[in-house]
């Protein structure tokens, strides 16, 4: 007779919300096991190799914040060595001929190309008192979308076109749809600071987090995906994986889709996680890697297109902050651009070349030799972070009816920008483990 080992911390995905509640666990004297049913960890923040480029599955080898926000804190927290490059500004209005530096770190607003210089006076002092509140007071924001947090102090058409580009780029919805919250946790979180570009690729991050896992006696399998969740009485009491094997678990963390939640769990799922699961609407986008042999972009920000197609949110030259991510000789451009959920994604995917083609005409369709689309399944973000499903509107880090089992993902409660939401979830989960005695 078979006898089963000690019950460990299970946790099923190893993206970078799994592998950040891991780490926490592993840091606290645990050994958790990680289970992950593809071949290789970090999900939506990683990269890999193609033809020399690395190209990444999600996030553009950026920490939203940089060494600020909430995710660069949490790294150095757990004794991660992460290195970056803060461009500085982090980005420019691009029309095709001109551009025009964004205030972000906040000292670039005296940059002398900066465009909030290039408002007319009412509104440079409007948009800077917005600016002032924001970063030096704790008066919280209201529950509405940033557009009409924005509108409280300035109507300006150029100032409402300017931001809604910086926002399309760090959060894949528009200036109407993004929660105002969301974007004042950000950069009060950042002390105003934009992002910061990782050295080594978004994939650095994940490979010291395994380390840090393995010197701490944690074991993680990739091909090794969860098939069930066992509970009983309201308990987690292990997994099942999909070879069969029972894993008993003295607690329980999901790094997965609400829906695949809710299949892991069966009959003992929370009726609210699954109306969360049905009602969410996930995010939808598209990923263009673009290599040349000549720089396009002479600046290691981003450029925020304003006056093409709009369909474009943003493109940088991420070679000009790390070469090591192309090959010697050649740049790397990574563009993203939002699709509504009912766009057909080869018309999308035409019409953003298109686009970016009109502001770069060097570009040829050669150029373009890698287009990831992010809809409905991995590697898409399953809750799409707009106005309405935003903070506490989505999935709780616990449910009341269950004992011991967790929830840590993009998916999960917490504010911010893009993967800042996983970095103040993993603060509040660490919050919650202790106040539950689940490590001291």
């Amino acid at each position: 007779m078979s006898v089963l080992p000690k019950p460990r911390p299970i946790v099923i995905g190893a993206g970078l919300g799994g592998l950040l509640g891991a780490a926490l666990l592993a840091r606290r004297g645990l050994r958790p096991l990680v289970l992950e049913r593809l071949s290789f960890c970090g999900g939506k923040f990683t990269h890999l190799e193609y033809d020399g480029f690395r190209v990444p599955t999600g996030a553009f080898h950026s920490v939203p914040g940089g060494a600020y926000g909430r995710l660069g804190r949490l790294f150095r927290e757990l004794g991660l060595r992460i290195r970056y490059r803060e461009p500085r500004p982090a980005g420019f209005l691009y029309d095709g001929k001109r551009r025009f530096s964004m205030p972000f770190p906040v000292h670039c607003i005296l940059r002398r190309d900066s465009w909030l210089w290039q408002l007319p006076r009412r509104d440079r002092i409007h948009v800077a008192r917005m600016i002032l509140v924001i970063l030096k007071t704790k008066q919280p924001a209201p529950d509405i979308t940033f557009g009409e947090y924005v509108r409280r102090y300035s109507r300006s058409a150029d100032v409402l076109a300017a931001l809604d580009a910086c926002v399309r780029f760090a959060d894949g919805v528009s200036l109407d749809e993004v929660a105002a919250q969301d974007v004042v946790h950000a950069l009060r979180a950042a002390c105003g600071h934009f992002h910061g570009v990782i050295q080594g690729g978004c994939g650095e991050v994940i490979r010291q987090l395994l380390d840090l896992l393995r010197e701490q006696g944690g074991e993680v399998r990739t091909g090794c995906g969860a098939r069930t969740i066992c509970v009983e009485h309201g308990r987690a009491r292990g997994v099942v994986d999909e070879a069969g094997s029972e894993h008993p678990a003295s607690l329980v963390l999901c790094n997965a889709s609400p829906r695949e939640n809710v299949r892991l769990l069966g009959e003992a799922c929370p009726t609210a996680l699954r109306h969360l699961a049905d009602s969410l609407v996930p995010a939808c986008g598209i990923a263009h890697s673009i290599r040349t042999s000549v720089s396009i972009i002479p600046h290691a920000g981003g450029d925020f297109p304003v006056g093409f197609g709009g369909r474009v949110a943003g493109c940088m030259q991420i070679s000009n902050s790390d070469s090591s991510l192309a090959p010697p000789g050649m740049h790397y451009i990574l563009a993203y651009q939002p699709m509504g959920p009912h766009e057909i994604p080869a018309e999308a995917v035409a019409a953003g070349r298109a686009e970016i083609k009109t502001m770069y005409p060097v570009l040829r369709d050669a150029d373009f030799f890698h287009t990831s689309i992010f809809a409905g399944s991995w590697p898409a973000a399953y809750v799409r972070q707009s106005f309405g499903q935003h903070g506490q509107q989505r999935i709780p880090l616990a449910f009341p009816e269950l004992r011991n089992v967790y929830f840590l993902s993009h998916s999960s409660v917490g504010y911010g920008l893009a993967a800042e939401v996983i970095g103040d979830a993993a603060w509040a989960l660490a919050v919650l483990l202790r106040q539950r005695g689940e490590f001291s």
